[in-house]
Order: C-alpha cells, then structure tokens, then sequence
C-alpha cells in the first residue's frame, strides 16, 4: 500500500505539470493570435500593393496616346 507522503507528492507534482500547460497553452494561443493579426496585415499589404499597380497601369494608360497607329 503506498505510503500517505507518496500520494501528496504525486498530486505535487500533477499540479505543477498542469499549471505549466496552462501556462505553455496560453503562450501558444498568443503566439497563434499573433501569427494571425501579422498574417492579416500582410494580406491588407498585399492587397494596397495589388491596388497601386491597377491604379498605376490605368494612369499610364490615360497617360499614353489613344492611337497608336
């Protein structure tokens, strides 16, 4: 039969691990929340970007004589 002593260490050590998952599932899930915010922006950036260039091939294009001929 296990000593009493045994069991209060055993239960020790179930809390710590489990405060330590805790705490390794919180630093995920910020981690996660910030790859995704950083993912987002990248993808607004992106999409600016894609914009310039239309904006910038119109421009040219009204730049450009009408009649190349």
């Amino acid at each position: 039969m296990p000593k009493p002593h045994i069991n209060k260490l055993f239960a020790l050590v179930l809390i710590v691990l489990t405060i330590l998952l805790y705490k390794k599932d919180e630093k995920l899930e910020q981690s996660l929340a910030l790859t995704t915010e950083l993912s987002q922006q990248e993808i607004s950036l992106q999409q600016r970007i894609e914009m310039g260039l239309r904006k910038n091939s119109l421009i040219r294009l009204q730049q450009s004589p009408t009649d190349i001929r």
